[in-house]
């Protein structure tokens, strides 16, 4: 799946935060994190509710949860102060307020399929002097033979 936020996209398939074509890798926990908040946008996820998804079956505390909050808004240039991507519900949890885009991603099989599928283009020719039409393809047969009477 791909999340598109603000000038963000997360690939959750190669496991990859991007800006501007430029990838920036994140410690597994924040993405999976940044991950969560994205699927649940605009609505305050508990913490309770993110650590039960991010660390299932583990106690942590606040502030190791808080401390990966800090490093996802550290990787996607957010800050605690600012919170234009994720707000902090003081008591409750954390709420994704950036606009959130789902793609999803098609896998290499689904392209490979449509290439196949598509008809190739016919070889664009320069006519008798030299011109290039660009948008009429060149008659590679010869036109038939009109029986002459």
């Amino acid at each position: 799946m791909l999340y598109v936020f603000g000038e963000w996209t997360l690939d959750t398939q190669r496991y990859e935060l991007s800006r501007a074509g430029r990838v920036s890798r994140l410690r597994r926990k924040a993405f999976q994190v940044l991950a969560y908040l994205l699927a649940h946008p605009d609505r305050v996820v508990s913490k309770q509710e993110l650590c039960e998804q991010v660390w299932p079956q583990q106690f942590i505390s606040d502030a190791a949860l808080e401390s990966t909050i800090k490093a996802v808004r550290q990787a996607i240039g957010d800050s605690g102060r600012e919170q234009r991507l994720i707000q902090t519900v003081y008591g409750q949890g954390y709420r994704l307020i950036a606009p959130v885009e789902e793609r999803p991603e098609s896998s290499s099989e689904d392209e490979v399929m449509a290439l196949t599928l598509e008809p190739p283009a016919a070889p664009l020719l320069p006519d008798a002097a030299g011109e290039d039409h660009s948008l009429a393809p060149a008659v590679l047969a010869d036109p038939p033979h009109e029986p002459t009477t």
